[in-house]
């Protein structure tokens, strides 16, 4: 966590109004905001141990009733490092349980410890499940070698199934639609970004204002257009007027030119102006 806030204090104290507002989003909105009150991925307290632990964390949540008793058996014995291991993981499970807002990722930092935790009683079961039993033991092994291939397999099989990449696709419709003019981004994501085919604009981290700001550049830009979120859409444009261009996991996005703006939004002008583009688009 230092290594994160280190620099980002270094960045803060510096003065400058882009390093606060840049602290402010991620620091305050992203992680802290987020994790009090998230707005995606809304999921009960269980969520993790019905539908991510029994799906993700195979082969050692079928494991489990021969490691728990063992692990009983070592905190009995006041092992330390299992203590420290266990704690590991269930203040991860627990802290990221508490919040609202839930994704498999977010309990990826707890899979280290429990994999310590695990990696030294494996001869031990074994020993107990196969000693005296060479035919399970062969079964296993066959086993074992399948899943494990089939997962190889798996790495390949699975970009195929996934299809190109959802941002891509809107940005490479956005720049045939466009002609490859200037492009304003509304509450954009890293994907836009990756997979610009066109000079992109954007008024920094406030997304709260990202939208009248939008408006207000395509009125002194009338060549321009914008990329914006089809949640956001009707508060500064008129629907009838924009183009849907695609959907991501997040949002359906809509283009819209000058001739979209239905005047409702009045917005100071941004206090900086981003403008970005690919020497060598992807």
């Amino acid at each position: 966590i230092a290594v994160w806030l280190g620099p980002l204090l270094v960045i803060v104290l510096q003065g400058s109004t882009d390093s606060l507002a840049y602290a402010q989003e991620i620091l305050l909105k992203q992680t802290a905001g987020r994790y009090a009150n998230a707005w995606d991925h809304r999921e009960p307290f269980w969520y993790f141990f019905v539908q991510v632990i029994p799906k993700y964390w195979v082969p050692i949540f079928f494991m489990l009733p021969w490691l728990v008793p063992a692990w009983r058996k070592q905190l009995a014995k006041h092992d330390g490092r299992v203590l420290v291991l266990l704690g590991w993981v269930v203040l991860v499970l627990l802290f990221f349980s508490l919040s609202s807002g839930k994704r498999k990722l977010y309990i990826f930092p707890a899979l280290p410890a429990l994999i310590l935790l695990v990696a030294p009683l494996i001869p031990w079961m074994l020993r107990r499940w196969f000693s005296k039993r060479p035919r399970g033991r062969t079964v296993f092994v066959v086993l074992t070698a399948v899943w494990l291939c089939a997962w190889f397999v798996r790495g390949f099989i699975e970009p195929r199934k996934e299809g190109i990449n959802p941002h891509e696709t809107i940005m490479r419709e956005v720049a045939r639609l466009t002609g490859n003019s200037e492009l304003v981004l509304v509450s954009w994501r890293e994907g836009h970004w990756l997979f610009a085919q066109q000079p992109i604009v954007h008024f920094g981290f406030m997304e709260s204002r990202s939208l009248e700001q939008s408006a207000m550049w395509l009125r002194s830009h009338p060549q321009a257009y914008a990329l914006v979120p089809a949640r956001d859409l009707a508060r500064c444009y008129d629907p009838q007027k924009a183009r849907s261009v695609g959907d991501t996991s997040r949002a359906e996005w809509f283009l819209v030119g000058a001739d979209a703006d239905n005047h409702r939004c009045q917005s100071p002008a941004p206090d900086k102006v981003y403008p970005f583009v690919w020497k060598h688009p992807l």
